[in-house]
């Protein structure tokens, strides 16, 4: 009863055992990040076919112009397995509050996902990307687009960066 001058004193202790922190940094725009593709220790080259085949581009012989078509192997793999990604994505997440993996191995799974799966829509042609033309198919004796040395296909790669 506060009229009775008598007050009874509660002292609270917040224990968050690291939440708060563990949500900062998981929540923290300047945190770790994962990238997946062609980076630039690729080469010029690699980046140059990268790009060209993302998004298509015009060839000029003397002259004759012809376009190529897009062949987007990134944008078409993560569009298709959207859904995997994201649940594969909140695995790894869940697994990281449960303190069974760090932030950054798990950042670092999740891009090796991601880079298979690109790898696997290449290779296995279920990206369904524009047909090699047939003057394409007699240059480098296959039929199968975006791959011819695997250079490229190769070069896809994953980083966490800070």
């Amino acid at each position: 009863n506060p009229n009775s001058g008598r007050f009874m004193s509660v002292e609270i202790e917040d224990k968050d055992f690291g939440w708060d922190d563990m949500m900062s940094a998981l929540t923290d725009d300047r945190s770790d990040h994962v990238v997946v593709g062609i980076m630039a220790e690729a080469g010029a080259e690699e980046l140059e076919k990268a790009v060209r085949n993302e998004f298509g581009f015009k060839v000029t012989i003397g002259k004759k112009s012809f376009d190529v078509p897009e062949r987007p192997f990134i944008r078409r793999s993560v569009d298709m397995h959207e859904k995997e990604i994201a649940e594969v994505g909140e695995k790894f997440g869940k697994a990281v509050l449960d303190g069974k993996l760090g932030k950054k191995q798990a950042l670092q799974a999740w891009g090796e996902y991601l880079q298979t799966t690109i790898k696997n829509g290449i290779t296995s042609r279920s990206l369904n990307l524009a047909e090699n033309a047939e003057s394409t198919i007699e240059m480098k004796g296959s039929d199968t687009p975006l791959v011819n040395e695997a250079r490229m296909l190769n070069a896809i790669d994953v980083e966490v960066r800070q």
